[in-house]
């Protein structure tokens, strides 16, 4: 459509004076000024939003994999080492004056690793006040299992009553202790994982609305112009395009790396973690019956109680969780130790009950003793910490990958959408041109 010279310059006249102003912004050229800003704006306004929601995604995978996996690890650290520590210190004092070197060393290597956890756990936030309950009690913990060790060693019956208290003091203010930090840093790794997976609604309205306005620019200049394509526009519109699909695939690829790092990391985890907690109070418990000798009531409670958890849902939840062909293998041999170590405790408590008190301590200790818990026993926890490793890792790695996949996402976002705001003025400003 060609515009008579004398229509245009009347046209631009009252539109560069601005007198009346409202009729101005009616005429033509003031309808595309007001499309252009608002297409301009509505593009630049949507690449910020993107950008900036892709670098939020990507600070929270960095504190997924920088801060949140360490930290949790640690808290998980804290409760492991204190309770395999426990079961240890409780099966050497099973075997003699003097505990093998064996059973020593790992003893002082559980301590030493719960220690060195509590300084890295100590970074997390609002975990104060359990933190100072298990660096106050780790002291009391191990003053008490040094002196039924020397008690011990000289033969004297009440080193009983020390190892004892120790374990009262882990399994009732400890291990509690350990498992808030535990469930604490979980649930913010959790928290963390959620928001990297999640866009903001924000960004997805404001990248529909873009497209919606650029589709609308294009059918409103079509039918003002008789021009069917407007160049500018269409670049505008393969740009915006192109930044939504980068976007979307992004987003979509970073959520599924996310959630397998959670389904198949973090919260197998948890629920291996359980179950070694829950194995490693039976192995205690075991050994202090035989420990209390004839006074262990309590400790064959808790025994039955870890074994009815176990065998009742903990072994089963584990074997729903393993979605890997490694820690199905690994939570299927746990399973098949754990029935052959209660049918040794079985036997062992039937030489004990009987009077047999040495072949129900060679049972419990002696690892290659036929029909023990002592062999069983340690299977059931190497192959829950291998699933724990496991899953640890593909957590890591479906991490890695997750934030990989946002990685020059706000850049590239950014770019595309600036390039479509100038996109949409090289294809307003040759219309406007036409009325001067």
């Amino acid at each position: 459509m060609v515009v008579p010279a004398r229509d245009r310059q009347a046209t631009r006249a009252r539109f560069l004076t601005g007198i009346p102003r409202r009729q101005a912004y009616s005429s033509p050229p003031g309808q595309l000024v007001v499309i252009l800003v608002v297409l301009v704006a509505l593009c630049l306004g949507a690449g910020v939003a993107g950008a900036f929601d892709v670098q939020q995604r990507r600070a929270a995978l960095d504190r997924v994999i920088d801060r949140g996996g360490p930290l949790t690890g640690a808290a998980m650290d804290v409760y492991q080492s204190l309770s395999d520590a426990d079961a240890t210190v409780a099966g050497a004092y099973l075997v003699g004056d003097v505990e093998p070197a064996e059973l020593r060393d790992r003893y002082r290597t559980n301590i030493a690793e719960a220690s060195a956890a509590l300084g890295t756990a100590s970074l997390a936030e609002g975990t104060e006040a359990d933190l100072t309950t298990l660096n106050t009690h780790l002291p009391v913990y191990t003053g008490l299992i040094e002196t039924a060790r020397t008690l011990n060693r000289q033969g004297l019956p009440q080193g009983v009553a020390y190892l004892r208290e120790a374990s009262t003091v882990a399994q009732t203010v400890m291990l509690p202790a350990a498992e808030r930090l535990l469930g604490q840093e979980n649930a913010r790794l959790r928290q963390a994982q959620q928001e990297a997976s999640s866009v903001d609604p924000v960004v997805i309205g404001a990248a529909v609305l873009v497209l919606l306005a650029l589709l609308a620019a294009q059918v409103h200049l079509a039918r003002t112009t008789r021009r069917i394509f407007n160049a500018g526009l269409l670049v505008a519109t393969v740009c915006a395009v192109a930044a939504v699909a980068w976007l979307v695939t992004a987003s979509v690829v970073a959520a599924a790396h996310a959630h397998a790092g959670r389904t198949e990391g973090t919260a197998q985890v948890a629920v291996f973690s359980e179950v070694r907690a829950e194995a490693l109070k039976a192995r205690c418990a075991e050994s202090l019956i035989l420990v209390a000798r004839g006074n262990g009531t309590v400790h064959e409670a808790d025994f039955d109680l870890a074994a009815a958890r176990l065998s009742g849902r903990l072994l089963a939840d584990a074997e729903r969780a393993a979605t890997t062909p490694g820690t199905r293998d690994a939570v299927r041999r746990a399973g098949e130790q754990w029935s052959n170590w209660l049918a040794g405790h079985k036997a062992l408590r039937e030489k004990d009950d009987g009077g047999e008190f040495d072949l129900a301590v060679k049972l419990a200790t002696n690892a290659g003793q036929q029909g023990g818990t002592a062999s069983p026993s340690r299977t059931v926890d190497d192959e829950l910490g291998k699933a724990i490793q496991i899953a640890n890792e593909r957590f890591e790695s479906e991490s890695a990958h997750a934030r990989n996949a946002l990685a020059f996402g706000d850049l590239g976002v950014a770019v595309l959408m600036v390039l479509a705001a100038l996109g949409v003025g090289f294809g307003y400003l040759p219309r406007l041109r036409e009325y001067r």
